[in-house]
């Protein structure tokens, strides 16, 4: 049985004073994400601990896909 499934999670730290230009582009980033060819999930999230602390979450068909959205 082969598995392609691919899943990441990313963290993106940013500086205080640059955290809300940084969570306007994650959030434009995720609307585009999610319409790719290939993407089951992408979820973005704030650390509940550090408000500039991001994670997002991603599940990509295959590695076919997951190297078109990194292209």
């Amino acid at each position: 049985m082969s598995i392609d499934h691919v899943a990441l999670v990313c963290l993106i730290q940013a500086k205080q004073e640059t955290k809300e230009a940084v969570k306007d582009e994650l959030v434009h980033l995720t609307d585009m994400t999610r319409k790719e060819k290939g993407n089951l999930a992408y979820d973005l999230h704030i650390s509940s601990d550090d408000d500039s602390l991001f994670i997002i979450c991603e599940n990509w068909e295959n590695r076919a896909a997951l190297d078109s959205h990194i292209a």
